[in-house]
Order: C-alpha cells, then sequence, then structure tokens
C-alpha cells in the first residue's frame, strides 16, 4: 500500500505545486507574513523582496510541477518504475531549485545595501 504511494508521488506532487502555484498567482500575500508565501530572511526584509520573491517563487513551482508530471507520464508511458529513493530524490532536487533560484533572483534583483 504505501509503495503505492511512493509510486505516485511526482504526480501527485506535481498536481499540488501546479495547483498551489496557480493559488499564489491570483492571490499572492498581500504582506509579509510568517504562515502564508515564500518566507526566508531574504524575502521578508522588504515589501518590495517580498512582493518580487513570491512571484518568482510562484512562477518555478509552476514550471517545476510541469516537469513533475512530465516525468510521471514519461514513467506510465514507458512502464519504468522508479523505486521510492529516486522519487524522493526527485522531489528533493524539485524543493533545492525553487529555494537556490529563487535566493539568486534575489540577489541579482536586489543590491545588499537596500533592504
Amino acid at each position: 500500500m504505501f509503495l503505492d504511494y511512493v509510486y505516485h508521488l511526482p504526480i501527485m506532487i506535481g498536481n499540488l505545486y501546479v495547483i498551489t502555484s496557480l493559488i499564489t498567482i491570483v492571490f499572492p500575500p498581500k504582506k509579509i507574513n510568517s504562515w502564508h508565501g515564500y518566507r526566508t530572511p531574504a524575502s521578508m526584509k522588504s515589501e518590495a523582496k517580498w512582493n518580487f520573491t513570491q512571484k518568482n517563487s510562484s512562477y518555478l513551482m509552476l514550471k517545476t510541477g510541469f516537469i513533475l508530471l512530465l516525468i510521471s507520464s514519461l514513467k506510465t508511458i514507458f512502464g519504468s518504475n522508479f523505486e521510492g529513493l529516486i522519487n524522493f530524490t526527485i522531489l528533493f532536487v524539485s524543493v533545492v531549485i525553487i529555494f537556490f533560484k529563487t535566493e539568486k533572483a534575489i540577489k541579482k534583483n536586489f543590491s545588499e545595501n537596500v533592504s
């Protein structure tokens, strides 16, 4: 039973990423808060960084969600059965990519001496 869930993790998380990112794109968090949105110390330093980060991370999550859905589709079409560890690795890598790309975009678009 558990292995059935592990086998379908990329499609479940891919759908979750797509739905969550679309909700955040349409209804972004208006103010800096500690419970909703992309929350890191860098993103919470100013309203400008907060607004930029919410939009940037939402679009990255949307792209990543579609990639996870593509991986799931290819896995189904070609009959390849990824092991659970590989599925968890794919999901972990997707979160790491979103985090590092968003943090890099913050540094690129905002100088350090401006909060």
